[in-house]
């Protein structure tokens, strides 16, 4: 499972250092909830490093195992994003 967020419209509304301190903390986040066991990164080929996200300009690109907990899973970690920053995601 692959999911793009544009982050432009937060860039708009948001100073600078409050969205650089959310990708950190967002990384963070993404991170514990792979180390507790709960989001399982993908693997481009059998022995490559797991990816599970990806920060690029305005962009987040999030990777998971395509299984409906997985996307639970990922909606909980946007979803403290979104109470945090006070924006919502359009779906």
């Amino acid at each position: 499972m692959t999911i793009k967020i544009n982050l432009e419209k937060a860039y708009d509304y948001v100073r600078r250092d409050f969205i650089e301190a959310f990708l950190q903390a967002a990384g963070h986040s993404i991170k514990s909830t792979i180390g507790s066991g709960n989001w399982t990164p993908i693997r481009l080929a059998r022995n490559a490093p797991p990816l599970s996200h990806l920060f690029f300009a305005d962009d987040l690109i999030l990777f998971g195992q395509a299984y409906e907990y997985q996307a639970r899973v990922v909606k909980r970690v946007l979803d403290e994003f979104y109470e945090i920053s006070g924006h919502q995601i359009n779906m």
